[in-house]
């Protein structure tokens, strides 16, 4: 074993144990004992669906501490430690199970990859990571169907291809292996997910089968895993491995289509726009096409492999649409170059899930009085809730006046992931009293916490008259604390200050944490917020000295050089020096242009601020993710 996979857990601990083929134990903070079967209930299914379809369990019990000031999940052999912030009480049960489950399902994956098989070396940490990652959505496909699976998976693609970073999952000489650091996780599962497009499941599985066998209790490297498919199914996957893990990016296309009526001739064109130094660099993947008329569809295969290919196939009809990697298992950004009123057919009439999110995602780029009326359906209808969350969201891409009735009707969706991001949708318009009387209605009211908490910050961000004392009464639910500190940031009103500084005091971490944030960008020149900084920069709690840094870098407040050069030569904690030596930097520079500044615009959505400050709190918070912008969820 490993020894990075040990652990050792202290303190006052509820436990409750249950019975399997091996003793499955479960310990959380005293006191927290009665939320020990809504927490870990799906436990057992989730033993039982890795261990039939990977390997048997390979240790002598299973355990899971759920320990305070721990963020995150650690996969320490047979016994994983998580956060005690993943308990779930009776309240939000349903808002955050699904997060708690994948997080359980993910650690739980690692006892068979990165525990029972562990990767060589740090380069291939990927056969850990993006192993339990796309584990973890496996679980969530067995528990919730494949609908579901394909609609995260997509998402999860399309953060992927949306990052700036061009790095490989396997890191080459002389790249530092913590620069991959944040492919090996989606991109490394998405591998994983391109693997199963080519091999079938039956194949998938054998192969998988085959690998945690042949290095059970040994470790792996990428080529191991590539040779081990090949030996368990007979089929050479070398070539993806080569195109998404030893080299970075993905295919980029551009696509269109036209038919020749006379000829019976479905015309694609394909090209590719990656490039590498200003070159052209294009991929060489087997691509589906699929051809949906009114009276069925017709699929067709090529490998893309050229900067450029004209395709042509013969059709009896014209297609009602034409759909490019319809099953979504080719890693990619696609630019489809349709018109509104076919992207409009595909959403009301696609089979799958994935083809109907493709359309309505690609409406948010579009407007008209049909766009917004196809959206309205979609959101209200749709019996995917996943759809109605994407119409959604392309209506408040859209962001005209027509958009509001729209979202009106859907914010009373009985799911409340749909009310959620509708509701966030709604504050991303233009300042509308009764749009804002109707989110705090909802903020105080709706059943789900989620709902509460986004439709609060969607108030905030409509900028509403006097909102420091709308929001203010908010700080006294704990329920609401955190969601209140994410609207005072929407409000960026320099008269919640006074108010900030008091908070930025707070025995809530994530309280105290948020206002020190907030600080960085209110109260220019104000010396109490200075010196609240100043002295957050020297304090023992790790999370202030790091969060008060990144603030003073973003108010540039040079007479904090002293302190960040004394943290950045002796701080005990790497990341905080790392920090500290960057905030020193930028400080001795010339200040930024307008608008380059690292903080987040206000179209970001309740979701990810509410990520960003709870990555407050993790104990190896990187650099990077203090200072890039948090994508839209």
């Amino acid at each position: 074993m490993a020894t990075y996979l040990v652990s050792l857990v202290a303190g006052e601990f509820d436990k409750r144990e249950e019975k399997w083929t091996v003793p499955v134990d479960y310990y959380v903070p005293r006191g927290k004992g009665a939320d020990i079967p809504r927490t870990f209930g799906r436990t057992i299914d989730m033993l039982d669906f890795f261990s039939t379809n990977i390997a048997p369990y390979p240790w002598a019990k299973y355990a899971q501490a759920m320990v305070d000031t721990f963020g995150g999940g650690m996969e320490n052999t047979s016994a994983t430690t998580e956060g005690a912030a993943s308990i779930l009480e009776e309240s939000d049960f349903e808002d955050r199970h699904a997060g708690t489950d994948s997080l359980i399902a993910h650690e739980m994956a690692h006892q068979w990859f990165g525990d029972l098989v562990t990767c060589a070396d740090w380069r291939h940490t990927w056969l850990n990571e993006g192993f339990a990652t796309y584990f973890e959505a496996l679980w969530e496909e067995h528990a919730h169907g494949r609908d579901f699976f394909d609609w995260q998976e997509l998402r999860a693609g399309r953060g992927i291809t949306s990052s700036p970073g061009r790095i490989a999952v396997v890191p080459q000489n002389g790249q530092d292996e913590n620069s991959a650091y944040g492919m090996i996780y989606n991109k490394g599962g998405w591998t994983l997910h391109m693997v199963r497009g080519q091999l079938g499941d039956a194949r998938f599985w054998k192969a998988i089968q085959h690998y945690a066998k042949k290095f059970s209790y040994q470790t792996a490297t990428t080529s191991d895993f590539v040779e081990a498919i090949s030996e368990s199914t007979g089929q050479d996957l070398e070539w993806l491995f080569d195109e998404y893990v030893y080299k970075p990016g993905h295919p980029e296309f551009e696509v269109s289509w036209d038919y020749d009526s006379a000829n019976r001739l479905l015309h694609v064109a394909v090209k590719q726009n990656q490039k590498v130094d200003a070159k052209p660099a294009p991929f060489r993947v087997p691509i589906e096409i699929e051809a949906v008329g009114d009276s069925g569809s017709q699929t067709f295969r090529f490998w893309a492999s050229k900067e450029s290919e004209d395709l042509y196939f013969g059709v009896p009809d014209r297609p009602r649409t034409v759909l490019f990697d319809p099953r979504d298992i080719i890693l990619k950004a696609i630019n489809f170059k349709k018109p509104a009123s076919e992207w409009i057919w595909q959403l009301e009439h696609a089979s799958r899930v994935l083809n109907r999110s493709e359309a309505a995602m690609a409406l948010g780029s579009l407007s008209g009085a049909e766009v917004i009326a196809a959206l309205e359906r979609a959101g209200t209808s749709d019996a995917f809730f996943g759809i109605r969350i994407d119409a959604a969201t392309s209506l408040e891409r859209i962001r005209t006046e027509e958009t509001r009735p729209a979202l009106l009707k859907i914010l009373g969706d009985k799911d409340a992931r749909v009310r959620s991001q509708t509701a966030a949708g709604l504050g991303a318009l233009k300042k509308n009293d009764d749009t804002i009387a109707r989110l705090l209605e909802l903020a105080r009211n709706d059943a789900s916490g989620a709902v509460r908490q986004a439709a609060l910050v969607g108030a905030a961000r409509q900028k509403p008259d006097k909102g420091l004392e709308l929001v203010k009464p908010f700080l006294e639910i704990p329920s609401m604390r955190l969601a209140a500190m994410v609207a005072l940031r929407q409000l960026a009103d320099e008269a919640s200050v006074p108010t900030l500084l008091e908070l930025s005091q707070d025995g809530d971490d994530r309280v105290r944490l948020g206002a020190l944030q907030i600080l960085g960008s209110l109260g220019k020149g104000k010396q109490p917020v200075t010196d609240r900084l100043l002295e957050a920069l020297e304090d023992p709690d790790k999370g202030d000295r790091q969060t008060a840094i990144f603030a003073v870098m973003t108010r540039r407040e040079t007479a904090a050089i002293p302190t960040l050069q004394r943290l950045a030569d002796t701080d005990p904690l790497p990341n905080i020096a790392r920090a500290a030596r960057a905030a020193v930097d930028q400080l001795r520079m010339p200040a930024p242009a307008p608008g380059r500044a690292g903080a987040p615009t206000a179209s970001e959505d309740f979701s990810a601020l509410r990520t960003r400050l709870s990555e407050l709190e993790k104990e190896n918070a990187e650099l990077k993710a203090r200072l890039d912008r948090l994508e839209k969820k």
